[in-house]
C-alpha cells in the first residue's frame, strides 16, 4: 500500500506509513518494524514502519495511551528496540544509547518542557550543545538558533525557571536544536499553553521545516496540528492504523469521530483550516 493511501476500515491494522524521502532523494528518519515497551512489561509499539524526510513535518495523532511517547522514546534510545531498525540516512541507531543518537542527529523534546530551572536561558541552551564539543562551534550554533528564536535574546540572563510555560517551550525546542541535529521529535509541544503561545510554537516549527529538519510530531490537538503538517499518522494500540497527507484527515470526519474521539470545534466533514489561515488566526 502507498504511503499516501488511507485505510478507513474501523478494526483493521495497518502499522506501514513509510516515504522514501524528499523530492532530491534525501533520506531522513527511517522507523522498520519496530517493536519495543517498557522493560519488564508487554510490547506497546507493534511492528511500526515509518519515514520523516527532510523538511517535512509528520504529525502522530492518537489518543492517551495510544503509544505515541513510546515510539518517540524509541527513536531517541531512551528504550530499546525489541526488534526492528530504526536509522537516519544511512546509519543505524537501533542499539545505540540515547547520547549517541543524540550526537547523531536526532533531538527529542519530551512533553513536560524539562527546563533546568535555576540555570539561565543562555546556560541550558549552551548545555543543549554539549556534544559539539568545540567552542567556536556552540558559539556559532548558539547565533543559529538565536535567530531562528529571536524572543530567546532578551530573555538570556533570566532564570529559565522564571519563564512562562511557552516561553520554556520555545527554550526547550530551542535547546534541543542547539545539537544541530537532523531530526526534530516534539512530544505535545501545545500541551497547556494558551492560544497565542500555541500559534507561536507552530510557527517556530514551520519555520524548522523551511530550515530543512524533519520533524515528528506527537500531538493530540489535531485542530491546530493538521494546518502545519504534510503527512499524518494515527496509531491506535500501538500501530499506524492510518496515514496520509494532512489534507486528506483533515476533510475526513470518519477519522475524526472514529479514531482520534477529539472536540475540534468542527462540524462533521468541514476541512481544518489552512496553514495561512492559521497563521492569521
Amino acid at each position: 500500500m502507498a504511503p499516501e493511501e488511507r485505510d478507513v476500515i474501523p478494526g483493521r491494522r495497518r502499522s506501514r506509513a513509510v516515504a522514501p524521502g524528499d523530492a532530491s532523494g534525501a533520506v531522513g528518519l527511517v522507523v522498520e518494524d519496530v517493536v519495543s515497551g517498557y522493560r519488564g512489561a508487554p510490547s506497546v509499539v507493534h511492528d511500526m514502519s515509518l519515514s520523516v524526510a527532510p523538511g517535512e513535518v509528520v504529525a502522530v495523532l492518537g489518543r492517551n495511551g495510544a503509544g505515541k511517547t513510546t515510539l518517540l522514546s524509541t527513536i531517541s534510545g531512551v528504550l530499546r528496540c525489541r526488534r526492528g531498525r530504526v536509522a537516519l540516512g544511512d546509519e543505524q541507531l537501533s542499539g545505540m544509547p540515547a547520547p549517541r543518537i543524540a550526537a547523531a542527529g536526532v533531538a527529542h523534546v519530551p512533553e513536560g518542557r524539562r527546563v533546568i530551572p535555576g540555570m539561565s536561558v543562555d546556560d541550558n541552551l549552551r548545555l543543549g550543545g554539549y556534544s559539539l564539543r568545540s567552542r567556536t562551534v556552540i558559539e556559532e550554533q548558539l547565533r543559529s538558533v538565536i535567530g531562528l528564536f529571536p524572543m530567546l535574546e532578551p530573555w538570556r540572563r533570566r532564570v529559565a525557571g522564571s519563564l512562562s510555560g511557552g516561553e520554556q517551550q520555545m527554550l526547550a525546542i530551542a535547546r534541543g536544536l542547539m545539537g544541530k541535529p537532523r531530526v526534530v521529535l516534539l512530544d505535545e509541544p501545545l500541551t497547556g499553553l494558551a492560544p497565542i503561545l500555541r500559534a507561536e510554537v507552530l510557527g517556530v516549527v514551520d519555520a524548522m521545516r523551511t530550515a530543512g529538519h524533519a520533524i515528528l510530531i506527537v500531538e493530540q490537538n489535531a485542530a491546530e496540528t493538521l494546518p502545519f503538517a504534510d503527512r499524518v499518522l494515527v496509531i491506535h494500540e500501538g500501530r499506524i492504523t492510518l496515514s496520509g497527507s494532512a489534507a486528506e484527515m483533515a476533510s475526513s470526519s470518519a477519522i475524526q469521530e472514529e479514531y482520534l474521539g477529539l472536540p475540534i470545534g468542527r462540524t462533521a466533514g468541514e476541512p481544518c483550516p489552512t496553514r495561512e489561515e492559521s497563521r492569521r488566526w
